[in-house]
This record gives structure tokens, C-alpha cells and sequence, in this order.
């Protein structure tokens, strides 16, 4: 414990500043990755970056896939690939609300 806490004397919280998802929100609700990052975090703290990048790459992962959504976009991708791939070939027909035309019934 320091002797003189500054932090808590000017009201500021420096910590809170180095995580991305820790700042206040709106209605007082967590961000959407707040648990990912506090995970990783909480793994790496006091570990040491060299040791941390081995031991918490999963919860890194985790944290960077809740940020950047890059396999759920590549995953989507690859559906929408098959689906025209299908549509091409004639096996798959789309239902009429995703064809994109106006719907004519009331």
C-alpha cells in the first residue's frame, strides 16, 4: 500500500484508463467484451509479457474475436459463398423475403 494515494486523493482512476471495455457506459451496463478482457487481464497480470503472450493466448483470443469478430465474419463468408454457389447450380432457391424485392402482399 503507498504511503501518499494519490489516485484516490484527485479522484482519478488511472487503471481504468488501460482497459479498453472499463470506462463508463451508458445505463451503467458493462461493454459487450468487458468479461473477455478482464479474463485476460486477470491471466496475465504479474506474469510478465513474455510468459503472458504463451500462457494467455486463449483468453487473448477470446478477447480479440469479441473485438474484431474476424472468424464470424469469415465463417459468414463461406456461407454466403455456398449459398450462391447453390443458387448458381439451381439446387437452392432463396424464400422470397431474401430476394430482395418488394413483398406484394398487405
Amino acid at each position: 500500500m503507498p504511503f501518499v494515494d494519490i489516485q484516490s486523493r484527485l479522484g482519478i482512476n488511472v487503471d481504468r484508463w488501460l482497459l479498453l471495455q472499463s470506462g463508463s457506459q451508458p445505463n451503467k451496463r458493462a461493454a459487450r467484451c468487458h468479461a473477455f478482457e478482464k479474463e485476460w487481464v486477470e491471466c496475465s497480470h504479474g506474469i510478465g509479457q513474455t510468459r503472458a503472450k504463451k500462457e494467455c493466448q486463449l483468453e487473448f483470443e477470446d478477447f480479440y474475436e469479441c473485438m474484431h469478430r474476424q472468424k464470424t465474419h469469415e465463417r459468414l463468408h463461406a456461407i454466403r459463398k455456398q449459398r450462391d454457389k447453390l443458387v448458381k447450380e439451381g439446387k437452392y432457391t432463396p424464400p422470397q423475403c431474401h430476394t430482395g424485392k418488394a413483398d406484394d402482399s398487405p
